[in-house]
């Protein structure tokens, strides 16, 4: 059996079930050639986490025990694993309390699709042929030209008003033999979290004819100044989207995308009234900052310590938010003393705040 996996409408690999296993062709997207097939593995199946943040290795192994729990035909089920799931009619079982869940969608006891949604995007892993029985239809009913190759154009430092330099990866749309497309609008990114980092997200921007701009905000990671979140985020949007303008591949357009803190920078950018951006898909974005974080009606937000902590030094450590004694940290007195008592030395941003 042949199966096929899309995110945004646009095909990025193929599987093959076989006695032996399940093989796997990935898309060459600075080409636009298939890959040869190999064995679906541990660091294959990492490559499409990058594009959906799901296994879809787990979900092979997992397949003939969701197909005997959907045969039965319960309302909810449970499998071996702990994972729940509802009947939602009689087209598709949902995954609950997951953050990224994978919904399975099936037939006659026969799962044919698994739909994996996002904050800004939707993935797919459809049964060769039955992309039609899913959302994949919508974007097969849509009218877009070629779909183009991925150019990796450079990184690029960004020079603000007040002289910082804020690192700037950009992508390019190319045909094939490597023919430019001519001047195009833009995607900006911009993240405190690593610009490289699931830049694969981001590919189907350009595959439909967009620049794509991912930039390290103020302060973290390749960027030069002082990280300060929130603070200098009108004024350096204004900045890059002036940049991106002037650039001899754009045309002058600029849309935002992301969520959390990378739809916050997008409100700030348009803060700045900069005639460019036209377009913005801001999500789970939080609200200003003595309206919702880092103070909710004027009390500190404890919620934002972890996050504190893990942007504690110039480069993310999503480990410093793990820890088993959150109770005992968020009873430490005063406030201020907090990151030294609990992490060994001071958050300079956190004590400001």
């Amino acid at each position: 059996m042949e199966w096929n996996f899309y995110l945004s409408g646009i095909l990025y690999g193929k599987f093959h079930e076989t006695a032996e296993g399940v093989t796997t062709e990935k898309l060459n997207i600075e080409t636009g050639e298939w890959l040869p097939a190999e064995k679906l593995t541990e660091e294959t199946d990492a490559y499409f986490r990058n594009f959906c943040s799901r296994s879809i290795l787990e979900f092979f192994q997992k397949k003939q025990e969701y197909e005997k729990c959907i045969a039965e035909g319960k309302e909810e089920f449970i499998t071996s694993s702990g994972e729940q799931f509802s009947k939602r009619r009689e087209e598709a079982y949902i995954q609950r309390n997951k953050k990224f869940g994978k919904d399975l969608l099936y037939e006659q006891g026969k799962i044919y699709g698994v739909l994996m949604p996002g904050r800004d995007y939707t993935a797919v892993l459809a049964e060769d042929g039955k992309e039609e029985k899913t959302v994949l239809k919508a974007w097969s009913n849509l009218s877009f030209q070629e779909i183009f190759q991925v150019k990796f154009h450079g990184t690029f430092f960004v020079e603000t008003r007040d002289g910082e330099r804020l690192a700037t990866d950009v992508y390019l749309p190319i045909r094939e033999a490597g023919e430019n497309v001519g001047k195009v609008p833009a995607v900006l990114v911009r993240t405190p979290y690593g610009k490289g980092n699931h830049v694969e997200m981001y590919y189907r921007f350009v595959q439909r004819g967009y620049a794509v701009v991912i930039q390290d905000t103020r302060g973290r990671e390749d960027s030069t100044g002082r990280w300060q979140p929130n603070y200098y985020e009108v004024e350096d949007g204004d900045d890059t989207l002036n940049w991106i303008a002037a650039q001899d591949w754009s045309d002058g357009q600029a849309a935002m995308t992301g969520g959390s803190y990378l739809g916050y920078v997008q409100w700030a950018a348009a803060a700045s009234g900069n005639p460019h951006l036209k377009a913005m898909l801001s999500s789970v974005c939080a609200g200003s900052a003595f309206a919702d974080l880092p103070r909710r009606g004027g009390c500190f937000t404890s919620g934002m310590l972890a996050w504190a902590f893990a942007m504690s030094e110039q480069r993310m450590r999503e480990d410093l938010m793990c820890r088993e004694d959150w109770d005992d940290v968020l009873d430490l007195r005063p406030l201020e003393t907090i990151p030294e008592k609990a992490l060994g030395r001071e958050i300079p941003f956190l004590t400001e705040w």
